[in-house]
């Protein structure tokens, strides 16, 4: 359990420190999954700090629920931390599998525009 005694100034209680050290975690691993993606795929792509904050968001979630569904039936345990490697790795996979999808659907508009 991580030490949250310096952030008692704040006037939270422990739950709220959690919660907020999860936020802050999950923000900063949704960022660094939706840039790495966007490194990985070529060509156009969404931009924007909010596009590769929703990006990530979706992604890790995603990517960490199939991974714990991975755990859970296939190795029979239901232990699994979203923020690791294999959690990571799972996003970025994800998020690689939506930039695609968003570029399939970017060139079907542009064929389908008259000059």
């Amino acid at each position: 359990m991580p030490d949250f005694s310096q952030m008692s100034g704040l006037g939270w209680d422990v739950k709220g420190q959690i919660l907020l050290n999860l936020v802050l975690l999950w923000t900063g691993m949704a960022v660094v999954v939706g840039g790495s993606a966007k490194l990985l795929i070529p060509g156009v792509r969404p931009r924007g700090t909010c596009s590769t904050l929703i990006l990530g968001i979706l992604s890790s979630t995603i990517g960490c629920f199939f991974m714990r569904q991975f755990f859970l039936y296939v190795m029979g345990d239901a232990h699994f931390n979203p923020i690791s490697l294999p959690g990571i790795v799972a996003s970025i996979l994800v998020a690689t599998f939506f930039l695609g999808i968003y570029h399939l659907i970017v060139q079907s508009i542009d064929v389908g525009k008259k000059p």
